[in-house]
């Protein structure tokens, strides 16, 4: 195994002229290249360099649309990616507002019976979000709290 190892290292690469140009397998297949006696090697610095074609495109204000040059496994990517930051973006700003209109109820005292159940509604449908869903005690106690404040702010 050896020796076939190293015969297929020393094979070499002639040129038209008969120089030996290269000892390295890689350059060589598996079988001995044979180079036609009249071929003139030219070697790549001495070729004048070609250029690609121009294309020109004209500026328009229409975007280009580069999902349709993708598969379909990609658009779909893509747009779960773009629809999973808009939640985020949605989620970051009710955050903000949220923020906002506490910071409001918190500044302000209430002025009235009304606005005192209006800020305990808020605060219940707070507590109710994060109660269990199977949790129907409390949430049943925050319905009827919220049904005796309606009520009494309809009386005054």
């Amino acid at each position: 195994m050896a020796t076939k190892a190293a015969e297929y290292k020393t094979k070499q690469v002639y040129l038209a002229d008969g120089a030996a140009v290269a000892k390295k397998h890689w350059l060589i297949g598996t079988k001995a290249r044979k180079v036609n006696p009249c071929t003139i090697m030219v070697s790549a610095q001495s070729r004048p360099m070609r250029r690609a074609p121009m294309r020109v495109r004209r500026v328009t204000d229409k975007p280009l649309d580069l999902d349709k040059h993708r598969g379909m496994a990609a658009q779909k990517a893509t747009d779960i990616r773009r629809i999973l930051a808009d939640v985020e973006t949605n989620a970051r700003d009710l955050r903000d507002r949220q923020a906002a209109v506490e910071s409001q109820l918190l500044s302000t005292p209430a002025a009235s019976w009304p606005e005192a159940a209006a800020k305990a509604r808020y605060v219940l449908s707070l507590y109710t979000a994060g109660l269990a869903s199977d949790d129907t005690h409390h949430r049943d106690l925050v319905a009827a709290v919220l049904a005796d404040l309606a009520r009494l702010s309809e009386q005054n």
